[in-house]
């Protein structure tokens, strides 16, 4: 019903906005970047669809070194 790429934004959009209602500086502090890095995996599960494959994808996104941490306490995030 709902396609890939609407999975995948709606995902990424649900923790990001509890994140900014519960932290609101960490918004201040992106200055207005991104929260989430523009990359997303989907992959069928299945033979084709594994951990290896996923891992590949997450290193091809970037180093380590290219995130700030921006809110120090943790955030409780709930499923709604």
């Amino acid at each position: 019903m709902y396609s890939p790429t609407k999975i995948g934004q709606t995902v990424k959009s649900l923790p990001a906005r509890q994140v900014v209602a519960q932290a609101p500086e960490v918004k201040k502090q992106l200055g207005g970047g991104e929260f989430w890095g523009k990359g997303y995996v989907i992959t069928p599960v299945g033979q084709h669809g594994n951990a290896k494959a996923i891992a590949t994808s997450i290193r091809k996104q970037g180093t380590e070194a290219a995130y700030k941490q921006l809110h120090k306490q943790p955030v409780q995030l709930e499923l709604v």
